[in-house]
Formats: C-alpha cells, sequence, structure tokens
C-alpha cells in the first residue's frame, strides 16, 4: 500500500473518531509522514510495527507527545528466543530514549507472529516473565492468531477469542499489562472479574 492509499484510509476514519470516544486512539503505521498526519489530528498512540527505531518516527514522537510502540520483528538467530526478544526490544527502546523520546511513551511489543512460525511465538508466550522484567510496558497482541489455533485446534480465526482470553490471562500473570485484542467486551469482562477477585 502506498503512503497516498494509507493516509486515505486512514485520515477519514480517525477524524469521525477525535472527540467522539473517550478511550486514547492508536493507529497503525510504520510510516513517519502518515504518524505525523495523524498526531496532528490528536491520535494518542502510534503502533510501529517496523522493528526499527526511524529517527524520523521518533521525531513525530517527541513533538507530538504521542505514545510509541515498538515491535519486534527481527529474525531469532539464537536457541533461547525469550531472551533474544527481551534484548532486543531493551536496545530498541534505550536507542528511543536516546533519539530524545521520554521513557514514559515507549511501549514494547512481543511481536507475536510478526516473522515467527508456531513454535517461535509459543516459546515468547511460555517464557514471557523473562521478557517482563524490562522497564517498560509490555504489550500481548496474540489475540485469534495462529499460534492460539494450534494451542486450541480451532481453524477459524474468529471462534478463537476464548482461548485468545486463557494466554491473554497467561501472560497478564507472568508481566504482560497491555492486551491488544478483537473482542474487547468479554476481553474487559474477564480481567475486571479476575482483578476484583484477586483484590
Amino acid at each position: 500500500m502506498s503512503e497516498e492509499t494509507e493516509l486515505a484510509r486512514v485520515l477519514p476514519v480517525v477524524e469521525a473518531l477525535i472527540g467522539k470516544v473517550s478511550v486514547p486512539i492508536s493507529v497503525d503505521t510504520f510510516r513517519p509522514n502518515v504518524a505525523r498526519a495523524v498526531a496532528k489530528l490528536g491520535v494518542h498512540i502510534i503502533n510501529d510495527v517496523s522493528g526499527i527505531i526511524n529517527p524520523e518516527m521518533a521525531e513525530v514522537v517527541r513533538e507530538f507527545n504521542c505514545g510509541w510502540v515498538i515491535t519486534h520483528t527481527a529474525d531469532i538467530t539464537t536457541k533461547d528466543t525469550a531472551t533474544e526478544v527481551r534484548d532486543t526490544l531493551e536496545k530498541m527502546a534505550n536507542d528511543a530514549v536516546n533519539l530524545g523520546v521520554p521513557k514514559s511513551n515507549i511501549c514494547v511489543d512481543l511481536g507475536i507472529g510478526f516473522n515467527k512460525e508456531n513454535d517461535l511465538s509459543a516459546e515468547i508466550i511460555k517464557d514471557i516473565k523473562k521478557i517482563s522484567t524490562l522497564a517498560y510496558p509490555l504489550m500481548v497482541g496474540l489475540s485469534r492468531k495462529r499460534v492460539i489455533g494450534e494451542y486450541s485446534g480451532i481453524e477459524v480465526a474468529e471462534k478463537r477469542d476464548v482461548a485468545s482470553l486463557a494466554a491473554n490471562a497467561y501472560c497478564a500473570e507472568r508481566g504482560g499489562n497491555i492486551f491488544r485484542v478483537h473482542n474487547a467486551q468479554i476481553t474487559s469482562q474477564f480481567f475486571n472479574t479476575w482483578g476484583k477477585i484477586n483484590g
């Protein structure tokens, strides 16, 4: 998709939402020009799946004081997948801070399913506690993904919400604290109830 096409698709949606919803608005993009355009409209968070720390994107985040979700997409080169993901995310986050982005604006994303086969995604989920030692909020985006289908045996992605809840609960107990999901209603009900039970 070209930058022009992306802008034509995203801007009308953002314009329709700004001022009409009470929750922060996040836009997925790896293009600094798109990020700047939506930030000017009032978008709060840039969800960047590029897997790199782009100085131009850092400039946008600084200028508009946006949140910046940085995602692990790099090849896995060692046998200790979780430790490698943690170290890569830590370096990326530190690089962003060195470019002037406030530490409090940064969130790291495990990158489940991004340049990863199911076995690697499963290792990251299982060993998430190693990654949650990072000094940044940890986003978990496993909802309905292929690895959840493999875990659950459910082939149709839209039917994986309950299985996704189980995996998200596992991650929450081990340090995951932001969850990107498809079915926000049942996820909210689940975690609100779970939180009250746990006190």
